[in-house]
């Protein structure tokens, strides 16, 4: 008789709670941890995966109309994309 041994995610699961530390949309969608955290660094380098093209290009269109101290508008951009990429995890 075969047994499936469970995987070490389901082993996780069985011990504690499942919190993503990404951005990554995709390996969120596959893993399906319970809750998502993040910090600067990891939104930066979600950033670059094409699912946020559309979040990013929205930010800098915003912001492009912006007036006021350059330096203000970037942060306020950068707290935008911040937001955005949180707002997509909290979705999922």
């Amino acid at each position: 008789m075969s047994t499936v041994s469970p995987s070490k995610l389901s082993q996780l699961r069985d011990l504690s709670v499942v919190v993503a530390d990404t951005g990554d949309v995709e390996a969120i969608k596959r893993l399906k941890p319970v809750d998502c955290t993040t910090n600067p660094t990891l939104v930066k380098k979600a950033l670059d995966l094409p699912v946020y093209a559309d979040l990013i290009e929205n930010a800098l269109a915003w912001g492009r109309e912006q007036a006021g101290e350059r330096e203000t508008i970037v942060h306020a951009v950068a707290d935008r994309l911040t937001v955005g990429v949180g707002t997509l995890l909290s979705t999922l």
